[in-house]
């Protein structure tokens, strides 16, 4: 009888335990159920439940899993909340269309990081509708499947989760007054791989995969001006193999000494979503809001590249240089055509004035 009050206790504890646990506003359900599953073992089990699908769709839903585990990552299932789907749907609906060139040949992860740098021409964007596909998806799979068929969450993340209309979905750029305020707060902190990941965003307005992958190998110094540089290899097009000019200030912060001193990359690309989840959370505690002023651009991590092209241009930095610097596409030309961008490596004048500065 006392084993069986000890069980009962301990059942009772397990309960709390699980109706306290809550990430993003969803529920889990207790750690002896299905919840240890990554998100892709539990799609295959979502594929075998459901019936009468037909090829078409399973090759749909083999895409929209893909592009969501290029967002989220493999993550253990219960993990997934509705903050994340939101984002998923605003930024699916920045892709580009699967059949044209130079899109068709990447990789989704490649497309999901153009997307979200908000690097796609408008012709090139997805139908609109297809966003509302992809909802449709998580529904069926979060809802009607892993909350009510497996009894994952308490809550399906999808609850009131709607498709946000095409015209709304825009990256925004930071102040310069909140470009400083997230400065200081990153030069306040301690020496870490994240610290180091915003305080290169911020002065470089590199991609966060950019970022994530570079390394000692990247760190370059040019014989001409003795000035460092990162060099950017795995690009997704021709443009973004580039040098990228280390600020003098990062320099003194002891960026190129940790840089030499990593035996991996910066940050792992399995932990990519930590990034992003990092911008949101000191945004939130620095008391800035999701959106710009006027309510329209969204306020992310991608934020900082909008900012560094928006202010360098501002500040009226060559076009066709800042191009090379951030590793944006641009017009051919005759000027262009004969210009090897590669072998200039000194950017120090848009490397060295912090874009958030008077």
């Amino acid at each position: 009888r006392e084993g069986e009050a000890a069980k009962e206790a301990q059942d009772q504890v397990l309960a709390v335990v699980a109706r306290q646990s809550i990430a993003g506003g969803v529920s889990r359900a207790p750690a002896m159920t299905e919840t240890s599953l990554l998100l892709s073992e539990s799609y295959k089990k979502f594929i075998k439940f459901k019936k009468n699908l037909t090829g078409k769709m399973i090759k749909d839903y083999d895409r929209y899993l893909d592009f969501t585990l290029a967002m989220l990552g493999d993550i253990e299932t219960h993990n997934v909340t509705k903050q994340a789907l939101r984002e998923c749907l605003e930024v699916y609906q920045q892709m580009p269309k699967g059949n044209l060139s130079p899109y068709n040949t990447m990789s989704m992860a490649d497309k999901v990081d153009l997307a979200k740098a908000g690097e796609i021409e408008k012709d090139h964007l997805i139908a609109a509708k297809t966003a509302g596909e992809l909802l449709k998806f998580y529904q069926s799979l979060f809802s009607a499947f892993l909350t009510d068929e497996k009894d994952m969450f308490t809550t399906s993340p999808t609850t009131g989760l709607k498709k946000p209309p095409s015209e709304d979905v825009t990256w925004g750029a930071y102040t310069k007054a909140q470009g400083r305020q997230i400065y200081e707060y990153w030069l306040a902190q301690p020496d870490s791989p994240m610290r180091w990941v915003f305080l290169l965003v911020l002065f470089t307005g590199m991609r966060r995969s950019e970022i994530a992958n570079v390394s000692r190998y990247s760190l370059k110094q040019d014989q001409d001006s003795g000035r460092y540089y990162l060099w950017i290899q795995e690009g997704k097009t021709a443009a973004a193999t580039r040098p990228v000019t280390i600020a003098k200030e990062l320099e003194a912060l002891g960026f190129v000494e940790y840089l030499r001193s990593l035996d991996g990359v910066l940050y792992p690309a399995e932990m990519l979503n930590d990034i992003t989840e990092r911008a949101n959370k000191v945004r939130q505690l620095l008391e800035i809001g999701e959106t710009e002023e006027n309510g329209k651009g969204r306020l992310v991590f991608h934020s900082f590249r909008h900012s560094f092209v928006t202010f360098k241009q501002a500040k009226n930095v060559d076009y066709h240089r800042l191009q090379r610097f951030v590793g944006h596409e641009g017009t051919r030309s005759i000027t262009t055509r004969y210009t090897h961008a590669h072998m200039i490596t000194d950017y120090s004048d848009i490397a060295d004035d912090p874009w958030w500065s008077s």
